[in-house]
Formats: structure tokens, C-alpha cells, sequence
């Protein structure tokens, strides 16, 4: 991706992320995807920022009830989307915008959703229009993790 970076003059702020268990193959995957789409949906009005955080602070999510020990957090500056098309992004094909204006397949966040759930995760994602994108993935506890 070091040439689309380079190209897009693309800044990326990151802390240190927390250690998860998962298929590293996968993990390269699912983070080349959301970063490709940060990238491919930039702002033609300013330069793309991409900042990546983390938490290994137990939570659990209000949107399946379950106990995630870890997330991370892809937030960037680009085109966003409207808010009411946050799950359908991750449906096989599914595409917002036509492939005159913007390439692709509709299959990378699909993908990221199908790895989210081999790892027993969860995506989800939260867009403002002319604003940016939050994709953040949550990850499972560890079995000799406990939640205190």
C-alpha cells in the first residue's frame, strides 16, 4: 500500500495496539482492507488522516450483548456515508457509490465482517457524510483473561 500512501500524501496516526489472538494472514487482511478503503473514499478537500486507537478495557457491546476485551478503532477524514447504510456496507457486493466514480468490487468489507466473525468478533462502523468513517472491530477475551 506504500505507493497509494505515498501518492494520496496520507497521514497516519497510530498508538500501540493491544495482542489478540487471531490467524496473523487474516489480521493483515482485515487491517489492508479498512485502510484501503480509508484511502479509496478520501476527500478530494483535504489531505487523508487515518488515526488508529485502541482499548484492552473490557466493554461490552450494546449492539450483540457480548464481552470484547479489545478494540480498535480506524477513524478517518474522508467522504463518510449516511449513517443508515452502516450494516449494509457489509453485505458481499453492496456499493454506495457507482464504479464510474469510485473502483472496487463491493467484497472488502464483507471480507472484514467474515474475519471479524472467524475470530468470534464484531465490526461495525459509523459514517458522517462530508465528515469521515470509524470502523471499529472488537475482539474477543482470552479464556485465561479475566474480567474483573
Amino acid at each position: 500500500m506504500k505507493e497509494i500512501i505515498i501518492e494520496n500524501k496520507a497521514v497516519f496516526e497510530c498508538e500501540s495496539l493491544p495482542e489478540v489472538h487471531a490467524i496473523p494472514f487474516l489480521m493483515k487482511q482485515l487491517f489492508s482492507n479498512i485502510l484501503h478503503n480509508s484511502l479509496k473514499y478520501a476527500s478530494l478537500d483535504r489531505l487523508p488522516v487515518i488515526t488508529i486507537t485502541s482499548s484492552k478495557e473490557a466493554e461490552i457491546n450494546e449492539y450483540s450483548n457480548k464481552v470484547y476485551c479489545h478494540w480498535v478503532k480506524f477513524s478517518d477524514n474522508g467522504i463518510g456515508f449516511e449513517q443508515e447504510y452502516a450494516e449494509s456496507i457489509f453485505k458481499i457486493f453492496t456499493r454506495l457509490h457507482t464504479l464510474e466514480k469510485y473502483d472496487g468490487s463491493g467484497v472488502g468489507l464483507a471480507l472484514c465482517k467474515k474475519i471479524m466473525q472467524t475470530c468470534n468478533g464484531n465490526i461495525r462502523a459509523e459514517g458522517k457524510l462530508n465528515k469521515g468513517t470509524e470502523i471499529t472491530i472488537y475482539f474477543p477475551c482470552d479464556p485465561s483473561d479475566s474480567l474483573s
